[in-house]
C-alpha cells in the first residue's frame, strides 16, 4: 500500500538499543540508586506516554517479555511496568509464532507493519 503525497502520517520514534545491553540497561535504570518515583522511571514513562505502541525485534523482545510482567519489575518500577505491559506491541520476527506478553501482535515484515 503506498500514501499519497496529501496523505498524512504519524511519525516515527525510534530509541535503539543494541540488543546485548537491553538488559544491562533495564538493571541500570532499575539499580538501588535509582527506582520508583525518580527522574529516570518518569522520563521513560513520559517517552511511553507519548507513544502509541512498542515495535522489537524478537531477541529483544524476549529479553523484555522475561523482565516487565515480573514482580521484581513491578516493584523496582511500577508505573514503567504497567506501561510496559499495558502497551501495544509488535514484534517482528519470522519463527516466533506465540507469545505470552499481551497485547503483541507478530509480524513477519517491518516493512509491511510501517507501510
Amino acid at each position: 500500500m503506498s500514501r499519497s503525497v496529501n496523505q498524512a502520517c504519524r511519525g516515527v520514534k525510534s530509541d535503539c538499543h543494541l540488543t546485548s545491553t537491553v538488559l544491562t540497561l533495564i538493571r541500570w535504570w532499575l539499580s538501588p540508586l535509582d527506582g520508583p518515583d525518580t527522574p529516570t522511571e518518569q522520563f521513560s514513562v513520559d517517552q511511553l506516554d507519548r507513544s502509541d505502541t512498542l515495535v522489537f525485534g524478537r531477541t529483544t523482545f524476549e529479553g523484555m517479555a522475561a523482565y516487565w510482567p515480573s514482580e521484581d519489575a513491578r516493584a523496582g518500577s511500577p508505573q514503567l511496568a504497567q506501561r510496559m505491559n499495558d502497551m501495544p506491541k509488535h514484534v517482528v520476527s519470522q519463527t516466533m509464532r506465540s507469545t505470552g506478553w499481551q497485547p503483541t501482535i507478530i509480524v513477519d515484515d517491518l516493512a509491511h507493519l510501517i507501510y
